[in-house]
């Protein structure tokens, strides 16, 4: 599919300075749209600024987009396809895992791209969406996945072949301690930060090389550290951040970046 370039849509810009709500996503000369909550950006190398609903739909214009991660990205998804489709965000009322398949996604509540439950049988952890804009000819999908790299992985990979645009995070689903071994979250070892950096190694080389534009968004704060009464505590920060470290390091300049924080971040 054709590029949709600066000069096709600079007639449709917004204000030229971004939302004190926004967040720096940078990276290659690339073109890209990022939305989470309230951020709607353009970014072209390290400059960035707001975009309008009008100029975000030219530049998705003959576009697919793919989007793998967790929780937190499944509702950047449902949130991009909101703002793309209506040009507004999203109210709070999201407390349903599947989302409003009448304006988040076309298909399908209860899909699931794979059968193979590994770190949760849960069907929502294995989500698979997908939503087209058949007015400007653009495709959206979105599939929750529980690790950067892990067995069968692939198989969703394998079937955004040929899509323009990825994003990817799984972020909290890595610092979990599901099997009941360590937390990396609570404590980010070097067994936690190689294995993460082999794992991206794998995903860059499967992945992010196959496509014209691949994004990394970060991991946002602040997780799921517990307090010994159950309460939910920011024991986590640490890890998150470097974790974050870890990703920059290893990605370095061959993906972009969005940073779509929940929360901000104290130092």
């Amino acid at each position: 599919m054709a590029a949709v370039g600066e000069e096709q849509c600079a007639g449709r810009r917004a204000a030229p300075s971004p939302p004190s709500s926004s967040r720096r996503v940078a990276g290659k000369a690339w073109w890209w749209v990022a939305c989470c909550s309230s951020m709607a950006m353009v970014a072209r190398g390290d400059e960035t600024r707001a975009v309008s609903h009008e100029e975000a739909r030219c530049i998705m214009q003959d576009k697919t987009l793919a989007m793998f991660g967790d929780s937190v990205t499944r509702y950047c998804y449902f949130g991009f396809n909101y703002w793309l489709e209506v040009g507004d965000v999203p109210g709070d009322e999201y407390d349903d895992a599947w989302g409003n398949n009448d304006e988040d996604y076309d298909c399908c509540d209860g899909q699931t791209w794979t059968d193979d439950p590994l770190r949760s049988d849960s069907s929502k952890h294995r989500q698979w969406f997908y939503k087209e804009f058949d007015d400007i000819s653009a495709r959206t999908d979105f599939y929750f996945v529980q690790g950067v790299w892990y067995d069968g992985i692939e198989d969703a990979f394998d079937a955004v072949e040929g899509y323009d645009i990825v994003v990817y995070n799984t972020g909290w689903w890595q610092l979990k301690d599901v099997d009941g071994g360590h937390s990396c979250g609570e404590d980010w070892n070097s067994e936690c930060d190689e294995t993460y950096r082999s794992d991206l190694d794998e995903l860059r080389s499967y992945l992010f090389d196959q496509h014209d534009v691949a994004i990394w968004r970060t991991t946002s704060c602040c997780g799921e550290g517990e307090d010994d009464d159950g309460n939910s505590d920011e024991s986590w920060v640490q890890g998150i951040k470097d974790q974050n470290d870890a990703a920059r390091d290893q990605l370095g300049s061959s993906v972009g970046y969005a940073e779509g924080y929940l929360f901000e971040f104290e130092d």
